[in-house]
């Protein structure tokens, strides 16, 4: 099978199932705007096709130029079979009929709502976003707008969570289909001879008292302001304990 994977950060969501495709014997053609494809084990014989703007392209110009990408890979002796597409940048706006009867499978993630960034959990957040509510309203109708789109091309929708679920109006969610992404268990082990020497943490072995937190970026909206608040005191209950935070400073 000849499968069409769209995602503007390519893999990001296809990084464990397009591996496992390809080792099954399926053909893949990635479109995202990464530079380079991804490389190393499980990566041989992907197709991928890079695409970029000189500034940030508006979500119809991203949809453009995927549609054209797309057309152009069904032209080929062996179109796709199948596409799937994450519709949060606009990718998906024109596929339909780029695609033709080719079968649309869409991630549309999230159907965005002031509940769902952080309004009523946190106080200092909802004062951050109550004071750029305009921004955030408009923000909020294109993204849901652009799911809605997608959502109405599409053959079939996926989402990983049933909170993701539940974030859709309740007519739209007769259209999704929850489908956990899982984790590699064969992969991710524990080690017990590991030993990590992180700088300005010094050693740490399997065993130790360790709370990490990876997340892609570190911003009170994923939580970090209540993992900071509530430190104090777990390292007043374990003396031992570190605290390891991993992803992008905001």
């Amino acid at each position: 099978m000849h499968l069409l994977l769209i995602h503007q950060n390519f893999p990001a969501q296809f990084r464990e199932l397009a591996p496992a495709w390809l080792v099954a014997g399926h053909r893949i053609t990635a479109i995202g705007c990464q530079e380079h494809p991804p490389a190393g084990e499980g990566w041989q014989g992907l197709n991928y096709i890079h695409y970029a703007f000189p500034e940030e392209p508006t979500p119809l110009q991203r949809g453009e130029a995927v549609a054209q990408i797309c057309r152009m890979v069904q032209q080929q002796s062996q179109p796709a079979d199948l596409a799937l597409v994450h519709s949060g940048w606009g990718e998906a706006l024109q596929l339909r009929a780029a695609l033709g009867s080719t079968p649309l499978v869409i991630y549309p993630e999230l159907w965005g709502s002031a509940a769902a960034l952080g309004i009523g959990v946190d106080s200092t957040i909802n004062e951050q976003l109550l004071n750029a509510s305009h921004a955030l309203e408009h923000w909020l109708e294109r993204q849901n707008l652009l799911a809605d789109l997608a959502l109405q091309q599409a053959d079939a929708a996926v989402v990983p969570s049933r909170s993701q679920l539940s974030s859709f109006p309740a007519e739209r969610r007769s259209t999704l289909q929850l489908i956990a992404e899982g984790v590699d268990l064969d992969r991710l082990q524990p080690n017990p001879g590991c030993v990590l020497d992180l700088e300005g943490i010094g050693r740490i072995r399997a065993g130790d008292a360790v709370v990490t937190v990876v997340s892609r970026k570190l911003e009170p909206l994923r939580g970090l302001r209540a993992i900071l608040q509530a430190w104090p005191e777990v390292a007043a209950r374990h003396a031992q304990a570190r605290l390891i935070l991993v992803g992008e400073e905001q």
